[in-house]
C-alpha cells in the first residue's frame, strides 16, 4: 500500500507498507478480466457498495500491467496483515 497517498501518512512513517488483505466468509465475488496477474498493483480506487444481509462488498480498482482490474468481494470480513521486511519496516 502506498502510505504516502493516505490522508493519514506521516512523513517519518516509510512511503510503502506490504501486506494482505484476507477476506472471511466470501459469498460473492468477480473479476474482471477474469484471468489477471497481480504484481504490485496500485490501487486507483476503492468504493464500499450496499449488499443485502451483514455482509459488506468491496470493489477495488487495480492499475494492472496490460488493463485495469476490477475486483469485487462480499464478505463477511476483511482483515489487513501487515508484512515486516527484514529491517524491521
Amino acid at each position: 500500500m502506498c502510505q504516502w497517498k493516505q490522508s493519514f501518512y506521516v512523513e517519518t512513517q516509510p512511503e510503502m507498507q506490504l501486506g494482505t488483505l484476507i477476506f472471511s466468509d466470501v459469498t460473492f465475488y468477480k473479476t474482471e478480466p477474469q484471468l489477471f496477474d497481480l504484481d504490485s498493483s496500485e490501487i486507483l480506487a476503492v468504493d464500499l457498495l450496499p449488499s443485502e444481509g451483514e455482509d459488506e462488498r468491496i470493489k477495488l480498482v487495480l492499475n494492472g500491467l496490460d488493463d485495469v482490474i476490477v475486483l469485487n468481494i462480499q464478505s463477511s470480513e476483511v482483515e489487513w496483515r501487515e508484512i515486516k521486511t527484514e529491517d524491521g519496516q
